[in-house]
Order: C-alpha cells, then structure tokens, then sequence
C-alpha cells in the first residue's frame, strides 16, 4: 500500500498546486511591472536632447536682451609704430640696417638685408649669405665665381658697419665730456 495515493495525499497536492502562482512563458515573467507615472524625458545621459534644451535656453536668453550691443574690450598694449619690429632686443639683421641707415643717411634709397644663394646644378641650395645691400630681390646665383664676391663684400660691410657704431658710441661719450667740460669752464668763469 506504500505505492497508493489516498484521498487525503491528493487534496494536499491540489491545495499546494493552487498556492502557487500559475506558471506562464519565459517572457512574461522577466518584465517588470510597469509604473503607473510617466517617466522624466532626462533620464540618462541623452546628449541631443540636453543640446536641443541647451539651445533652447540659449535663445529665450538672448530674445529676452535685445539691449544695448557690448563695446570692444580696451587694449592694455600701446600701438607700436609701424617702423619697429616690436618690444624687445633688436636682431643682429634690424640693428646693421638701422646703423646703415643712420651712416648713409644723405641717399633716398631705402637699405634691406637680401640673401644670396649659391645654387648647385640639381636646384639645391650650397651656400647662403646675408647682404645688406639697395637691390631690391633676394639674389641667386649658379657659379662660385659669382657668389664669392658678393660673400667677401657682405663680410666687409659688417665689418665696416660694426667700426662706424664703435666710433660713433666714442664720438657721443666725447661729445658728453665736451657738454661736461664746457658747463664746469663756465661756472669757474662766473665766480
């Protein structure tokens, strides 16, 4: 009689049977109940929605100050003159043409530093120099014959240059002891 079932077994198991929750698909059981309130339209990070309300703040803002347009900030920098390269220590180049220009200040043309170039048979550059000079282009050439007087002229006239302002820093300190010796002679004189 072990293997019988009795009436009283059977009403357990139906009992037991109607506790539980009836059984439905896989699917139906994973979703969540849905709430009953609407959820905020921000949840998360959306960027295209966050840049459509940024926009929209942006432009109730500006239709709200249709005011007075806002000056041009002040400049704190004095204007340089268009002479000057600008604050600071001049190069080597701006202060020999500068000289030049004090030296040679009876003609009407205008002094530049030109670069010369020796060029070698495929186009490239060999050599280059700085000279300062009138011509108005920088200037190539393509023999050494060419290029080597222009070198040796560009070397003189730095050095020519570079005694002019050695002499003229001594002609000023001679002219300031000259001012100084005169106004003492004069006093002395007075007395």
């Amino acid at each position: 009689m072990d293997s019988e079932i009795t009436t009283a077994d059977a009403q357990t198991i139906i009992e037991i049977l109607n506790e539980s929750p009836p059984q439905t698909s896989d699917e139906e059981q994973e979703k969540p109940p849905t709430p009953n309130y609407k959820r905020s339209p921000s949840r998360g990070k959306n960027i295209d929605q966050l840049k459509a309300i940024h926009d929209e703040a942006e432009g109730t803002k500006t239709k709200e100050k249709p005011g007075k347009p806002t000056p041009p900030p002040r400049k704190r920098k004095r204007p340089s003159p268009p002479d000057s390269s600008g604050p600071g220590r001049p190069t080597k180049d701006t202060a020999l043409v500068r000289d030049a220009k004090i030296a040679d200040s009876d003609s009407d043309d205008t002094l530049a530093i030109r670069e010369v170039a020796l060029f070698s048979a495929n186009g490239q550059i060999r050599k280059r120099t700085r000279l300062l000079t009138k011509h108005d282009k920088d200037i190539k050439c393509f023999a050494i014959k060419h290029f080597l007087p222009l070198e040796y002229i560009a070397e003189q006239k730095t050095i020519a240059f570079g005694k002019i302002k050695k002499q003229r820093q001594k002609l000023k300190t001679l002219n300031y002891m000259e001012q100084n010796v005169l106004a003492n002679l004069e006093e002395l004189q007075n007395f």
